[in-house]
C-alpha cells in the first residue's frame, strides 16, 4: 500500500512540476513574441530615448526611465546583430 501512496504522490509532484513548467515556457515564448522588435524599431527607439535624455528639460525621474528602456533596446539591438553574425558564420562555413 505505501508503494502505491509513493507512486501516486510522485506522480502528483510531476504532474504540478510540468504543469508549471510548460506555463513558465509559455510565459517566456510570449514575452518574446511580444517584446521583440526588429532591429530598426529597437535602434530608433533608443535614438530616442538617448535624444529625450540629452533634453535640458527631462526630469532625473524621465531620465532614469528612458536609460532603463534605452538600455532594453540596447540589449536587444545587440542580439539581433550576435544572431545575424552567427547566421552569416554559418553560410560562410557552408560556402567553403
Amino acid at each position: 500500500m505505501s508503494s502505491l501512496r509513493q507512486i501516486i504522490n510522485i506522480t502528483v509532484v510531476y504532474r504540478i512540476q510540468t504543469a508549471y513548467f510548460g506555463k513558465y515556457l509559455l510565459y517566456q515564448i510570449l514575452k518574446r513574441r511580444i517584446y521583440k522588435l526588429n532591429f530598426e524599431e529597437s535602434l530608433k527607439k533608443l535614438e530616442e530615448m538617448t535624444d529625450k535624455i540629452r533634453r535640458d528639460d527631462t526630469s532625473l525621474e524621465d531620465a532614469i526611465k528612458c536609460y532603463e528602456e534605452g538600455l532594453k533596446c540596447y540589449n536587444e539591438c545587440n542580439e539581433i546583430l550576435k544572431n545575424a553574425k552567427q547566421n552569416i558564420e554559418v553560410i560562410r562555413r557552408e560556402e567553403a
